[in-house]
């Protein structure tokens, strides 16, 4: 699993294949070929050919992709050897009496010969320095045929026993194997003779079938074997720092992605949590507003149910009063000639100020009583027969206005209670 992530992460999507070949005259001409990964499937964008310089390569490649360099032409010594020869004798067999430490050998073997290709190494790493220097992603370097054997499986021959790029013509068995062949000059700036080959389900010209397999070696075969693993090809340690570098870029940037997403996901999580609290919160502070009308108005209630309450404790109304005993004792003991007028209990003290909003005060244990009686003697008789009741207190006659033309007089007389 650990691998199939590494290969994810590390897997190309964008690739330019180049071809070089070194002209006699010191000029060079480059193919190139820009393919794409796509669904699953290898897409050419765009197939061209430059003279001149590597610097031509800017104006029409985007640097930063990774690139797949085949060099070829002037300075490349190629030879056909017997797959015998062993391989410490392999380059002796080609450059006899050449020191190997001044030049890059590469081999690829074939059904009847082995294709040996050699260059020497100031002038290949002159190329992959400019290249470098213009911000080119080298990460694999050929030189030589190698590379057409990335595209073999997917070449739809046609009845072709043939296929040819700029330097090369290679023979092809029945199915589709390279049997042998031949190096050949191309026909100077002019280039090769053009010839369109499907390769899968694109096409591609002969002038830029290795630079194609050259870009197909990148998608399919770096990283295959684990982390830049050898895939043949030329190995220095100019190339190999920049397949470090790339790969440590591809996990800069994967490791960039999941915290990127880490970081969205934390603060999905949190809008949303944040939403949520949010809207439960302002349910509560619209519950809150109703309930604290609803306070307000119990506090209200509350309040004048005090305010009552004190009402009746001040004035004695909180306990059961004896007051329809106390009439009807007062009304058995009233003479014939008195009649009463009013009966007032608890009757308000007319001597109290009272100020804005003061609450008014009451005579407690007091009864007021009111009538007329035509003879004062049985006014006094009835005052004295009240003082009588055990429950009466105090009986005080508090006026006694005796009027000639009714006969009559008006009392008053306020009896105050246990």
């Amino acid at each position: 699993m650990l691998s199939a992530f590494k290969h994810k992460i590390l897997q190309i999507r964008k690739a330019h294949g180049i071809e070089i070949s070194l002209l006699p005259d010191g000029k060079m001409m480059a193919y190139a070929v820009t393919l794409r990964l796509e669904k699953n499937r290898i897409i050419k964008e765009r197939e061209f050919q430059v003279l001149g310089a590597t610097g031509e390569l800017l104006k029409k490649l985007e640097p930063g992709c990774p690139v797949a360099v085949t060099v070829n032409g002037k300075g490349v010594l190629h030879k056909k050897i017997s797959p015998e020869v062993p391989e410490n004798q392999r380059f002796e067999t080609v450059l006899p009496n050449a020191n190997p430490a001044g030049f890059y050998l590469e081999t690829e073997p074939y059904e009847s010969c082995l294709s040996v290709a050699i260059v020497r190494k100031e002038v290949l790493d002159k190329i992959v320095e400019d290249l470098s220097r213009l911000k080119f992603r080298i990460l694999s370097v050929r030189i030589g045929s190698g590379g057409v054997r990335w595209i073999l499986p997917y070449v739809n021959a046609n009845g072709n026993s043939m296929l040819r790029s700029n330097h090369y013509a290679f023979h092809l068995s029945g199915t589709g194997e390279v049997t042998d062949l031949e190096s050949f000059t191309p026909d100077g700036e002019k280039g090769s003779q053009k010839v369109e080959y499907s390769v899968g389900d694109q096409y591609v010209y002969s002038t830029g079938l290795l630079a194609f397999a050259s870009a197909i070696e990148l998608f399919a075969g770096m990283p295959v074997s684990g982390p830049w693993a050898a895939n043949g090809g030329i190995h220095s340690a100019a190339i190999e720092k920049e397949k470090e570098n790339y790969r440590d870029l591809k996990y800069f940037r994967a490791a960039g992605r999941a915290l990127l997403a880490f970081l969205f996901t934390i603060l999905l999580v949190n809008f949303l949590v944040y939403n949520h609290y949010f809207s439960k919160n302002r349910e509560l502070q619209a519950s809150r507003l109703v309930n604290q009308d609803e306070i307000r108005h119990t506090e209200q209630l509350r309040t004048a149910v005090d305010a009552k309450d004190r009402f009746f404790r001040q004035h004695g109304w909180d306990h059961f009063p004896r007051l329809s005993f106390y009439a009807d004792r007062i009304a058995g003991l009233l003479p014939e000639g008195a009649v009463l007028s009013g009966m007032q209990l608890f009757p308000l003290n007319a001597n109290t100020l009272y100020a804005d909003g003061s609450m008014p005060h009451f005579k407690n244990d007091t009864i007021r009583i009111t009538g007329s009686c035509e003879d004062p003697t049985e006014l006094t008789r009835f005052a004295n027969n009240l003082r009588d009741i055990p429950d009466f207190k105090e009986v005080d006659i508090r006026s006694y206005l005796y009027k000639k033309e009714t006969a009559s007089g008006i009392f008053i007389i306020e009896i105050i209670t246990t």
